[in-house]
């Protein structure tokens, strides 16, 4: 019974990874019409959501981060086929620029992490890695704005988020996905940590759910672990935040 009760309580809580049926799509479907054009998928991996971008904005300029040497090759080849072509670039964003030791997963290269995850220690392979400031990043490249940065970075959030302070101050990101789940508890970057970090700079955050996202303020309650993708949209911005609610 405790399974089958877990199992429930994961259903209601959108415990999912697949973009097609926990949301993530969905997000983008509903945000077509808007006029959004510069995205950001930070912990691109295997591409797949990058290609889901040029579905539903097949003229925006996205920008790939992929920090794993052993993803590098997978990623250009899977972009290859956007046009026009999609900018990747092989390092991750964090607080900081140079090389860091990097935790890859051989089992799941999803789950590569600069955490050490405990349960996943027999499978990850240290290696060699890089990362930029975000906002160095954005200077260089005189972006004037991000309509979409999407983080899926296990546990590293805090650190891509502390690199784009300056931009993020400036109001220069329109919206932010972000995961949440049990690699928080190893960053001890919490979900009221997002929340303390992103309201004061002018954020609703809710929660994304198969139809809708349901922006609410925190709670507690809310600090189980299950994720697993949240949305921060500024609060200017009321119109995305009242058509992605309903």
């Amino acid at each position: 019974m405790a399974q089958v009760a877990k199992k429930i309580v994961n259903g209601c809580e959108n415990y999912s990874y697949n973009f097609k049926l926990n949301g993530e799509e969905m997000v983008l479907a509903k945000l077509e019409k808007s006029n959004l054009t510069v995205f950001f998928d930070v912990g691109a991996n295997r591409g797949e959501w990058s290609i889901l971008v040029r579905r539903h904005f097949p003229a925006s300029s996205v920008h790939c981060f992929e920090i794993a040497p052993p993803m590098h090759d997978i990623l250009g080849k899977a972009v290859k086929q956007l046009s026009p072509p999609v900018i990747v670039n092989h390092f991750g964003l964090s607080n900081k620029t140079g090389p860091v030791k990097f935790n890859f997963c051989t089992e799941a290269d999803g789950m590569s992490s600069l955490l050490l995850t405990p349960e996943l220690v027999g499978q990850y392979v240290q290696i060699d890695a890089d990362v930029v400031n975000g906002d160095d990043y954005v200077e260089k490249h005189a972006i004037q704005r991000i309509d979409f940065l999407k983080l899926d970075v296990e546990g590293a959030e805090n650190l891509v988020l502390t690199g784009l302070s300056e931009t993020l101050k400036r109001g220069a990101i329109k919206v932010i996905q972000f995961e949440y789940g049990l690699a928080n508890i190893i960053a001890e970057f919490l979900l009221k940590d997002f929340y303390q970090l992103l309201e004061p700079l002018g954020y609703s955050i809710g929660k994304i759910f198969p139809e809708r996202v349901e922006f609410k303020a925190y709670s507690r309650i809310d600090e189980n672990f299950i994720g697993p993708n949240f949305l921060a949209v500024r609060k200017d911005e009321k119109d995305l935040i009242k058509l992605l609610s309903s």
